[in-house]
């Protein structure tokens, strides 16, 4: 276990930001490791306690401003550089941050979280402290005779206790806090400077080339598409193969060798200039039963077999991947390596051939270990082998010919035996092949669109048809055949545009590429906006046998299973996307945002309309305090008055005509009026509690809008305390807008009222979030002031802002996000649905850098 001294940085402080900005020639991006022979700041880390320097007040009541540090720091010396929305650069090491509404700065996360979490909560990368009332003192004492949890007796005590503490502090009007932001959320300021690693419009680029300039070539229709085909990065249709097994003609074959030769097309168009390309017959396989690295005999017999299908479809032609995929030299290192824009053309051929015929091997190990046994399968377990892996899946459904011929190895095309003594292939029609499939009602989808029984729409398509990709392979027996984004590029062949192939792409670049490429009706759009009813620590490795295999079926990004149950075409987008970014991110435009304050609650301003009541009651405290005050002042001075001594006053004459003096007596005037003033000074100082509750009693027309965030649970009437000083039931829980939430029909007369529950009341969400927090999520409480609403849900990490990305059933959808800083990319963290009211309290960002979840870089050690 690491020890760890220092505090930590919290705010950046600003003279290295100034030594930044009179750097010459810094040439630096933003999320860069900046090294000392780079740039060498004067850095004081300064935690919530700076080790030099002046002291912020509240740092002095240390009990009442207690900050624990994270349990949890990077190990790494390296600082990253930080540019806000107003150019600022700021350096620090790697830690939890967030922008503050304010000035924009960078600044410390610190999370308020419940006691529980506090004495005993699991380390963290944040900082906690306990939650603070933010009310006025004024509001919290009067409300101590209404406590409803309390007996008569204490409310009598406490009645007492409010009318003692309130004279202390009567001396100054009550008014309501000052509104902030215009009454509306606080603003999150961010911004994003950087390119996208492929823009929406291919002018937004890096590259700092020209754009081709197609509009020389449109005289020639072929030459125009490639050229605007390469300025978009896209894939042309090929309208033939490349490669094609044809057979000899009479003249050069022989029995002991192989009717059809490996041909170039383009060769063979030179060499029979007066012939079109002979029709073809498609061979589809499967490497998990013919291995063509570890048994070349098998492959042999493939070859045998497929010329044998083709024979039997009547056709002079045939293409399979085995052998006329092209291949590339030289591309990571190896000397044999599939073309990849050639084998994601694949799709092409299949429309091109004449039909498609499927070879199996009579395996006996289902993850093709071995490639040919003595004990053989039932011909439904070779199917479901075959139909295991993605790229089969479109050969079906691409197939010109409803009746598919099935050959197996051993069963069917057995060398040397003669064409009639031949068994006849298995025949099955393509649209029933669903039915041998795990995913039955997916794949009936996608075939009967491709069979055009039932056509889906262009969101739909795309949907069912990556659910179905997602539950198959897309694994080449040769590892190093493998592409992450294979599986959209398999998706690519249903499509009508296709992306370039790029090898650096991760699963999720290739797949945002292949939608910002084809009108989908938005669909990245729509996915940001989903919550997977798995969450990411439910992917376990183990439930596919490796961690390749989480990978090979598709990582949380690409669940499309929302937790309420919303399909994609449900939700309507609000954001739009602009490109993809560097990792798994993408950039999204137009998003309303609000940022989160977790380190605190806040006074809440409120708009009330003008009342008697209130104005009386407002006077006559004011009234009160000042009255006490006079009172005490005048008996003081009339108990000075009278212990004058009596005496005679010749009032400006001469004493001997003057009249005789007498003694001065009668009422004193400051008595009376001291006791006048006394009394109804303390009359209403008893009343102050009354009075000061029906003050911050009245109707309410509106609100400051504010998000808190607790970590942990908070009940109503605690929260309210703490806000308001007064519990008023002014606030409801959530009864749809989280995971968490439920709710109940209320009987009103003769109408059901919706009423939101508390999620730890019900035993199977408090089960769900015991689950949860043993694998390493946390429970957040949030409370919306804008529309009194308080949401009880399930992250990684403490969300910083929430971004309104789209709308369904009525409800926004808002994405709660954390802030990586060193990247300037914010990280989905959950997903919560709110009223449309909150529309129009929150404003635009510009572009952001939004990512799916937010990986673990960096090595962490637990702080002493």
């Amino acid at each position: 276990m690491a020890s760890y001294t220092s505090k930590g940085p919290k705010a950046i402080v600003s003279d290295s930001s100034e030594q930044l900005r009179s750097a010459p020639n810094l040439d630096i991006e933003m999320g860069e490791r900046v090294t000392g022979s780079t740039y060498q700041p004067k850095y004081q880390p300064v935690g919530h306690q700076q080790t030099s320097g002046s002291k912020h007040l509240r740092q002095y009541f240390k009990p009442w401003h207690e900050i624990r540090e994270p349990g949890k720091r990077y190990v790494t010396s390296e600082r990253f550089l930080h540019q806000d929305a107003l150019g600022r650069r700021e350096s620090a090491p790697p830690t939890d941050c967030y922008l503050s509404p304010s000035h924009g700065k960078l600044r410390e996360l610190v999370v308020q979280a419940s006691s529980s979490i506090i004495a005993a909560g699991p380390p963290t990368t944040w900082a906690r402290t306990p939650p603070r009332k933010a009310a006025s003192w004024s509001a919290r004492l009067s409300d101590m005779p209404y406590d409803p949890k309390k007996s008569g007796g204490e409310r009598i005590l406490g009645y007492m206790g409010a009318c003692l503490g309130l004279l202390f502090v009567l001396f100054v009007p009550i008014n309501d806090p000052k509104t902030r932001y215009g009454g509306g959320y606080a603003p999150f300021a961010y911004t994003y400077g950087g390119f996208p690693k492929s823009a929406k419009n291919v002018f937004e680029d890096q590259d700092k080339e020209a754009p081709l300039q197609i509009d020389r070539v449109r005289a020639d229709n072929e030459q125009f598409t490639n050229a605007r085909n390469a300025l978009n990065k896209r894939i042309g249709r090929s309208m033939e193969p490349q490669r094609l097994c044809i057979r000899k003609p009479p003249g050069e074959r022989s029995p002991d060798q192989p009717e059809f030769k490996l041909w170039d097309v383009s060769a063979w168009k030179e060499a029979n200039p007066a012939k079109p390309i002979p029709p073809y017959l498609f061979v589809s396989f499967t490497n998990e039963q013919f291995n063509e690295i570890e048994a070349s005999s098998a492959m042999d017999y493939l070859q045998f077999m497929a010329e044998y299908a083709a024979l039997d479809a009547k056709v002079d032609a045939f293409w399979c991947s085995s052998s006329c995929i092209a291949k590339q030299e030289g591309l990571r290192g190896r000397e044999r390596y599939p073309d990849q824009e050639d084998v994601h053309r694949i799709n092409d051929y299949i429309r091109g051939a004449v039909g498609v015929a499927i070879v199996l091997a009579d395996v006996q190990n289902l993850k093709g270990e071995a490639a040919i046994e003595d004990s053989p399968l039932s011909f439904n377990q070779r199917l479901k082998v075959w139909g295991r892996r993605a790229w089969t899946f479109n050969e079906i459904l691409l197939a010109r010919n409803k009746d598919i011929y099935i050959y197996t190895a051993g069963i069917h095309a057995i060398p040397g035996l003669p064409k009639k003594e031949q068994k006849a292939p298995d025949i099955r029609n393509k649209g029933t092949f669903y039915q041998e499939w795990e995913d039955a009602p997916l794949a009936r989808q996608l075939t009967d669109h491709f069979e055009g029984t039932l056509i889906l729409n262009r969101l739909e398509l795309m949907t069912v048809a990556y659910q179905c990709l997602r539950n198959r392979r897309v694994r080449s027996w040769d590892k190093a055949f493998n592409l992450p984004g294979d599986r959209a590029y398999a998706l690519a062949g249903l499509l009508q545009e296709r992306p370039q192939v790029d090898v650096t792409d991760s699963s999720f670049q290739a797949f945002a590429r292949l939608s910002l490429a084809n009108d989908n009706d938005r669909l990245l759009e729509r996915l940001i906006c989903v919550l997977p009813r798995e969450t990411a620590w439910e992917f376990q490795p183990q439930q596919y046998g490796s961690v390749e295999d989480v990978r090979e079926y598709g990582e949380p990004w690409s669940a499309l299973d929302d937790v309420w149950n919303a399909n994609l075409w449900d939700i309507e987008p609000r954001c739009q996307i602009s490109g993809v970014g560097r990792g798994d991110t993408v950039i999204i435009d137009g998003a309303r945002a609000a940022s989160i304050r977790w380190k605190g609650f806040k006074s809440v301003a409120t708009a009330k309309g003008f009342s008697w009541k209130r104005f009386f009651a407002k006077s006559a405290l004011l009234y009160s305090s000042y009255s006490i005050l006079l009172g005490i002042i005048l008996l003081a001075l009339s108990s000075t008055t009278s212990s004058l001594p009596t005496e005679d006053y010749d009032f400006g004459y001469p004493s001997s005509n003057s009249p005789r003096s007498l003694p001065y007596s009668g009422s004193n005037p400051f008595v009376a009026a001291g006791g006048v003033f006394l009394a109804t000074g303390l009359l209403i100082w008893l009343l102050s509690p009354m009075l000061v509750h029906r003050i911050h009693k009245g109707k309410s027309y509106g609100q400051q809008a504010w998000l808190f965030g607790v970590e942990g649970y908070m009940n109503l009437q605690t929260i309210e305390q703490h806000v308001w000083g007064t519990w008023k039931n002014r606030l409801r829980w959530s009864p749809y807008g989280s995971s968490l939430s439920s709710h109940k029909a209320e009987k009103f007369g003769s109408a059901d009222l919706c009423v939101g529950l508390d999620a730890m009341e019900d035993e199977q969400i408090a089960a769900k979030i015991q689950k949860a927090e043993a694998n390493g999520q946390k429970f957040f409480t949030l409370v919306d002031t804008g529309t009194n609403t308080v949401y009880q849900f399930l992250a990684q990490r403490p969300p910083v802002a929430l971004l309104i990305c789209g709308q369904e059933g009525g409800m926004q959808r808002a994405v709660g996000v954390s802030y990586d800083w060193t990247e300037k990319v914010l990280y989905r963290e959950t997903v919560l649905r709110m009223p449309t009211t909150v529309l129009g309290r929150m404003g635009r960002i510009p572009r952001c850098q939004i990512g799916f979840a937010r990986p673990h870089n960096g090595t962490w050690a637990t702080m002493n």
